[in-house]
């Protein structure tokens, strides 16, 4: 059996076809559901991330994943839609860098528990239950902060789920990733 791996990409720029006026209205929703501090003199971090899953077709699992994003303040569900002839899950997510990571976590934990790679049949290549997490900068967080919120992640899994981390993008450790 192949190890349960993925990696981590941080390009610095959104989707195709994402305007300023959705941005917005995203970052908008995501702000209002978010909590600052006591004294409200600080503002929380914001990026957006796509991790994809290796599972397209049963619901059961596609439930337990979004559970770990639905319903948590700080965290937006932008979209997630199972591609069952990919196998493949994809998530859209906004939030602030502080309620994504526990809720990725979890995320990659239910995935390692219940997708099983000996029986995966999507067309999309992977390399394991949880494939991809990529990262993204959203309003004043910088590169820099997306850079170093992926690493942090990165290594929370690694240390949690003992999984090989592969980062690509602007965390490639190696010139061809």
């Amino acid at each position: 059996p192949r190890p349960s791996q993925h990696r981590f990409t941080t390009p610095a720029f959104l989707p195709q076809g994402w305007g300023p006026a959705l941005l917005r209205r995203l970052l908008d929703a995501c702000v209002a559901s978010a909590h600052d501090d006591e004294k409200g003199s600080s503002m929380a971090k914001y990026i957006m991330t796509d991790p994809n899953f290796s599972e397209g077709t049963d619901q059961a699992v596609i439930e337990a994943i979004a559970d770990c994003f639905r319903n948590k303040p700080g965290i937006k569900v932008i979209g997630y839609e199972p591609d069952p002839d990919f196998g493949r899950l994809p998530f859209e997510l906004l939030g602030t860098m502080e309620a994504l990571k526990p809720a990725l976590l979890e995320a990659c934990g239910v995935a390692y528990k219940l997708i099983d790679m000996n029986k995966y049949t999507g067309r999309h290549p992977q390399i394991g239950a949880v494939d991809t997490i990529e990262c993204y900068t959203v309003g004043d967080t910088t590169v820099d902060e997306v850079k170093a919120f992926a690493e942090d992640l990165g290594k929370a899994i690694y240390e949690q789920y003992d999984v090989p981390i592969y980062y690509t993008g602007e965390n490639a450790t190696k010139p061809e990733n």
